[in-house]
């Protein structure tokens, strides 16, 4: 027997698997008796080793939980936050003082974990727009404006680069890179594509740092 729309609480996004499936239904190789039947089995799972999950954590402090006794909260990265999150959030610090929300609609990239930028775009307090960059210059900050600019719901705001030219460059290969001048500070997607930079390193005969230490 399957599950109704209804079965399941609603967890970070605060609505229904049904719901949430249904939104994603026509992109997903996965039918609702599918995500029925994992659901089920990974409630039942916790319940019989007394297990819980992040989101668990969270609905149980909504229950159970006492507010934060601190003057002042910042909650930082707003935008990724999810419906639940914002809750918690709420809650902790409804005892303060004053609570400052940052966050950028346009660096909103955690929907997929249930975030919903949509409650920063419908922030209802005092607003104040950071409009000077201190990172990107303006070379970069032209190409990242430019890509932005294709979000379709956004903040309206205007805001600068840094007082600096810097420079872009689209390079097909890694290897036409000369790092035997300057210093360099070499960024992947993730730390398995980081190892492109690392072998491009030893073959130049360049030193260099990681997380895990040095060369």
């Amino acid at each position: 027997v399957t599950a109704g729309p209804d079965t399941f609480e609603p967890g970070a996004t605060r609505r229904s698997v049904y719901d949430v499936w249904n939104d994603y239904a026509t992109d997903l190789d996965l039918s609702w008796y599918q995500l029925d039947v994992f659901v089920r089995t990974l409630e039942q799972y916790k319940a019989n080793h007394r297990k819980t999950d992040f989101t668990g954590l969270l609905e149980r402090y909504l229950e159970e939980g006492t507010p934060i006794p601190v003057d002042v909260a910042f909650v930082d990265e707003y935008q990724d936050l999810s419906p639940l999150l914002s809750d918690v959030a709420e809650k902790m610090f409804s005892r303060a003082d004053r609570v400052y929300y940052a966050g950028d609609d346009r660096q909103a990239i955690h929907e997929w974990a249930g975030a919903s930028p949509e409650y920063l775009l419908r922030f209802s307090g005092e607003v104040q727009v950071l409009d000077r960059s201190h990172r990107l210059p303006r070379q970069v900050f032209n190409l990242a404006d430019k890509v932005a600019k294709r979000i379709h719901r956004q903040m309206e705001q205007q805001w600068q680069p840094a007082d600096r030219e810097g420079s872009v460059q689209r390079l097909v290969y890694p290897d036409h890179i000369d790092l035997s001048e300057g210093e360099w500070y070499l960024l992947a997607r993730n730390s398995h594509h980081l190892k492109t930079w690392k072998d491009l390193c030893y073959q130049q005969g360049v030193s260099f740092s990681t997380k895990d230490g040095w060369s």
